[in-house]
């Protein structure tokens, strides 16, 4: 398959700007992207809070040269949580290959949570790349088994 040409590309995300607005420009720009992230959202399900536990991504390179993940921004700021920067950057990933990165995360704060971490990397036109991660914090005694002290 050729490339096409930059005016013939231009012309049909004009055109599909005005049909359908920013939705097809933003799905063009991802579908070029060469770096898929896997799962898109992390679930954690129910944690205890103050538990501390992995999300493991896998960033697969589907572009022609080899991308390089270089450093991560994982501050919670203010929102309950805290997480460490994945061990094993910078990262290299061959083109075709997969590689995995961990983010390990501890909530504080009961309740519904989702939060976003940024990779960098030096793929052109995907600098940053956002790792999504979910669930549901709740106080550790809620989490432990209930024992019955009811002898009757």
């Amino acid at each position: 398959m050729g490339k096409l040409p930059k005016r013939t590309v231009a012309r049909a995300l004009a055109i599909g700007l005005m049909v359908f607005g920013g939705a097809l420009l933003l799905l063009a720009f991802r579908s070029n992207a060469p770096i898929q992230v896997e799962p898109a959202a992390f679930g954690l399900g129910t944690v205890a809070s103050g538990e501390t536990r992995p999300a493991t991504y896998r960033l697969s390179n589907r572009g022609r040269s080899r991308v390089h993940i270089l450093g991560a921004r994982v501050s919670c700021g203010e929102t309950g949580c805290a997480a460490g920067p994945p061990a094993n950057l910078p990262l290299e990933i061959p083109p075709g290959e997969t590689r995995e990165v961990a983010i390990s995360f501890r909530t504080h704060k009961p309740g519904r949570f989702s939060y976003a971490f940024q990779l960098f990397s030096d793929a052109p036109g995907q600098s940053e790349i956002e790792l999504l991660i979910e669930g549901i914090t709740v106080a550790a005694q809620d989490l432990s088994p209930q024992v019955s002290t009811d002898l009757r």
